[in-house]
């Protein structure tokens, strides 16, 4: 059953909590109540092989439409293969090893001597993330 408005804000009004600790939205969304009756929204989710779960915010200061908004963005997120928690930080901007390495060849290989530019080149091609080292 999914979670409702009225439900959380009836829980928020209380000073004390004896119910279920979680409330489960569905796909992964859950209202984690304290004893105190704090409210913690949070996806849970496997990733990379491991359980995980990533908190999205603390009620009412994250509506529950705002928690669900978050949430389908990390079921997106995660169905690409990516890391969910970018539907928090925002963050879009990763550096991957592709990255530094080209920075590396660019910056530091192409300065070498040439039998040395040759032996690092051979040793990238063979690294699977690798497409295109010869610059």
């Amino acid at each position: 059953m999914s979670i409702t408005d009225r439900q959380l804000s009836s829980i928020n009004k209380l000073s004390e909590y004896c119910g279920p600790p979680e409330l489960n939205d569905g796909e992964g969304l859950i209202a984690k109540v304290s004893p105190k009756a704090n409210i913690t929204f949070q996806y849970r989710c496997r990733f990379n092989g491991k359980n995980k779960r990533f908190r999205i915010g603390k009620y009412p200061a994250i509506s529950l439409k705002k928690a669900r908004q978050i949430h389908k963005q990390m079921l997106e997120l995660k169905e690409e293969g990516r890391n969910p928690e970018i539907a928090i930080s925002g963050d879009t901007e990763f550096v991957t090893l592709n990255n530094c390495l080209d920075f590396w060849f660019e910056n530091k290989v192409r300065r070498l001597k040439e039998g040395t530019r040759v032996l690092y080149e051979s040793v990238a091609i063979q690294l699977p993330v690798i497409k295109n080292v010869s610059k």
